[in-house]
C-alpha cells in the first residue's frame, strides 16, 4: 500500500491534468480510505463512537461497536466506555461518569437489537450499581488486563497468562462477570503458546459452555477459533476446520467483523495448506470482499497479506505472491520497532 500510494502521488505531481489524472485520484483515495481503516486510535474510537452517540446515528454507532467489538482488548467500546467512567468517578466528575453510564446503555439497547447479546447489557448493568469504594479495585483489574496485552508484545507469554488470570480473579472478585470472562478467555487462549494444549482446550471449552449460558455472544467465536488453531498444531485437521467453520458461523450471525475475518483468513490458510484449492479460494474470496466499512485491525490486514501470498504461491501465481510478500513485510514494517524482530525475519522469507 505504502509503495502503491508513493506511485500515484508522484503521477500526480508530474502530470496533474492528464485524462488518467482522474483515475490515479480515485486509486489514491481508496489507498487513503483503506490505510484510514487501520491507523484509528482507541481514543479516535471511542470520539468517533460518542459522537455518533450524541447525534442519534444509531447506524454509525453500530457498525463501529461491531468491527471493534471482536478485539477483546482495550479498543472494544464498552471496555472504553467503562474504563472511562470509572477514571471520572475516581476524579469525582460525575457529569463525564453519567455520560460513559448513558453510552453504555445505548450501546446495551443497539446490541440486544441486533443480537440478543446479553455481554453488554451485564457490563452497562454492573456499572450502573458500582459504588465508589470498588472504583480502585476495578481500575487495577483493567491495570493488569492491560499488562497482558504488554508481556505479548514482549513476547513473555507466561507473565501475559498470569496477568489476565490475575485480571480475571480480580473482576470475578468485584462480581464483573463480563471482563472476568474475557480475561479467562485470554489467558485460554496463549496456553498452547507454552505448551499447554489440553489445558487450553479444556479452559477454552468451559469458556464456551459459560458463555452459552450467559448469553455472552461476543465470546464464543474467538473460543471455537482458538479451539481451532490449537487442533491444528496437533494436526488434528478435520477438528480444526469444523471448529473454525463454527468460529465463522456464530461470528456472522453475531456481526462481529473483526472474528469473521479472523476465521475466514485460517480457513483459507487450512485449505490452502493440504491442497484443497478450490475451497481456500472461496473462503479467501469471502476475505476479502468482507473488509470491514470503519475498524481494521492492522495485525489482521498482516495476516491476510500472508495468506494470501501463500495460497498465491501455491497455485504458482509466483508475480502475486511476491506482490504480497511485500505488502506483509511493509506492514510488518510499519509496526515493528526494530527491522530485526522474528515478525520482519518472517516476512522476508515469504519473499
Amino acid at each position: 500500500p505504502r509503495e502503491a500510494k508513493e506511485s500515484w502521488t508522484i503521477y500526480l505531481q508530474k502530470d496533474p491534468s492528464s485524462p488518467w489524472a482522474d483515475e490515479a485520484r480515485k486509486n489514491l483515495a481508496r489507498i487513503e480510505n483503506a490505510q484510514a481503516r487501520f491507523n484509528k486510535t482507541d481514543d479516535e474510537v471511542l470520539s468517533d463512537f460518542l459522537t455518533a452517540f450524541r447525534n442519534g446515528q444509531a447506524e454509525r454507532a453500530r457498525q463501529i461497536h461491531n468491527d471493534t467489538k471482536g478485539l477483546l482488548r482495550a479498543s472494544m467500546v464498552p471496555l472504553q466506555l467503562s474504563r472511562s467512567f470509572l477514571e471520572a468517578k475516581q476524579r469525582g466528575d460525575e457529569t463525564r461518569a453519567k455520560q460513559s453510564s448513558d453510552a453504555m446503555i445505548y450501546l446495551r439497547e443497539l446490541d440486544q437489537e441486533q443480537n440478543g447479546d446479553s455481554f453488554v447489557s451485564e457490563l452497562a448493568g454492573f456499572y450502573e450499581r458500582v459504588h465508589q469504594d470498588k472504583v480502585e479495585p476495578l481500575l487495577q483489574a483493567k491495570n493488569a488486563f492491560t499488562r497482558g496485552f504488554k508481556a505479548i508484545d514482549e513476547k513473555n507469554l507466561k507473565t501475559a497468562i498470569l496477568e489476565f488470570e490475575s485480571s480475571r480473579n480480580q473482576f470475578a472478585q468485584l462480581g464483573n462477570a463480563g471482563e472476568a470472562a474475557i480475561a479467562e478467555s485470554w489467558a485460554a487462549q496463549l496456553l498452547p503458546d507454552v505448551g499447554e494444549v489440553a489445558q487450553s482446550r479444556s479452559r477454552l471449552s468451559d469458556v464456551i459452555a459459560s458463555a452459552e449460558t450467559s448469553k455472552f455472544k461476543i465470546l464464543i467465536p474467538a473460543a471455537y477459533y482458538s479451539l481451532g488453531m490449537g487442533d491444528s498444531r496437533q494436526n488434528r485437521l478435520s477438528e480444526s476446520a469444523k471448529n473454525l467453520k463454527t468460529a465463522l458461523h456464530l461470528a456472522e450471525a453475531g456481526n462481529n467483523n473483526f472474528e469473521v475475518q479472523h476465521a475466514l483468513d485460517a480457513l483459507t490458510l487450512h485449505y490452502a495448506g493440504i491442497g484443497e484449492f478450490e475451497t481456500a479460494l472461496f473462503y479467501a474470496g469471502k476475505m476479502l470482499s468482507g473488509k470491514a466499512d470503519y475498524y481494521e485491525s492492522i495485525s489482521q490486514s498482516r495476516r491476510d497479506k500472508g495468506t494470501l501470498a501463500f495460497l498465491s504461491l501455491k497455485l504458482k501465481f509466483f508475480s502475486t505472491s511476491l506482490s504480497l510478500a511485500r505488502e506483509h513485510l511493509s506492514i510488518t514494517q510499519q509496526t515493528e520497532t526494530s527491522p530485526n524482530t522474528s515478525r520482519v525475519n518472517d516476512s522476508l522469507r515469504r519473499m
